[in-house]
């Protein structure tokens, strides 16, 4: 059932993409609003069969989600289509094929593309070697934290998307040397965020996390309150590094990003393999090496856009 929603999904992030690159971010919140609201009625509705709709279990879930997807790519289009915004936007529902446009957009994608495999590839390895080395409890604990880490990078995600289309924006208009200072203020401002969130979830998760297990399961939450320390000091590096990488990225240096990831990942991931193989490490100091990529990722995007080489770059 979840496999209907696939092209509406793809549709739905193309058009984020796009309203975001023109910086026109507002509607794209009224329409995750619609999206949240249609999922949350179709679930109930699907899943339990009521008002005369089919009672359908775990399937109704994944026909929820597609139709909410839907819902949401139809109010896309009436965004575009009111006011005719697509025609001010120069937008063709039914585009001809334009060989060097394509051409170009895959030179811009498919580094970026690349970096999310390089990233995903570096979680899988990690997650393998805590499962071979250390056993199913600390892959339990390590998934916890990865699922409560996940959680507290969303204000990160916002701010790194932001930053990319804010560079982009002033790069546009000739305005590089106000680059590295939007960059400086928004790593502060999520940093500063994130911490609102993260230090009282991570000092007291006992608390805060008693919600999700209602009783059951809270010992492994006080096993992993040690890993939660990690992760704070993680969040604290992940939080400035992101801002700048995307920054980096923001300004065309696609390529430059995707090799400093990779450096960065290799030497994640053999870490975590050393430690762990010879060394006897812990869930804690497996997580710990985190702390390393992201010092990695931090010197050598600040270094790069402090080197002036992207205000030579041509996309």
């Amino acid at each position: 059932m979840r496999a209907y929603g696939v092209p509406f999904s793809f549709a739905g992030v193309a058009v984020i993409a796009f309203l975001t690159g023109i910086a026109r971010n507002k509607f794209i919140i009224y329409d995750s609003i619609l999206f949240i609201a249609v999922n949350i009625i179709m679930n109930y509705l699907l899943i339990f069969g009521e008002l005369g709709f089919p009672e359908m279990g775990i399937a109704g879930a994944g026909l929820a989600s597609a139709l909410s997807e839907v819902a949401a790519v139809i109010g896309f289009l009436f965004y575009f289509f009111n006011r005719k915004r697509y025609i001010r936007w120069g937008m063709d529902f039914i585009p001809k094929i334009h060989i060097p446009t394509i051409r170009q957009i895959l030179h811009v994608s498919n580094p970026i593309v690349s970096q999310s495999v390089v990233g995903m590839g570096g979680w899988f390895l990690f997650f393998s070697f805590v499962e071979k080395y250390l056993g199913a409890y600390d892959l339990a604990i390590s998934n916890l934290v990865r699922t409560v880490y996940m959680l507290l990078l969303i204000p990160s995600w916002g701010y790194s998307s932001g930053i990319n289309t804010m560079v982009s924006h002033f790069i546009g208009r000739r305005k590089r040397m106000a680059v590295i200072p939007i960059i400086q203020k928004t790593a502060l401002v999520n940093l500063i965020n994130t911490m609102i969130f993260a230090v009282p979830v991570l000092l007291f998760p006992s608390f805060f996390l008693y919600p999700l297990f209602w009783g059951e399961g809270m010992s492994m939450v006080n096993d992993t309150k040690p890993a939660f320390l990690v992760l704070l000091m993680i969040l604290s590096l992940y939080t400035v590094s992101i801002v700048y990488f995307n920054g980096l990225v923001g300004a065309g240096a696609m390529i430059k990003g995707l090799w400093i990831q990779f450096v960065g990942n290799v030497f994640y991931v053999g870490s975590v393999f050393v430690m762990l193989k010879y060394f006897n490490g812990t869930v804690e100091t497996a997580w710990a090496v985190e702390l390393v990529l992201w010092i990695i990722i931090f010197a050598m995007s600040i270094y790069y856009l402090k080197s002036k080489k992207w205000h030579l770059l041509k996309l």
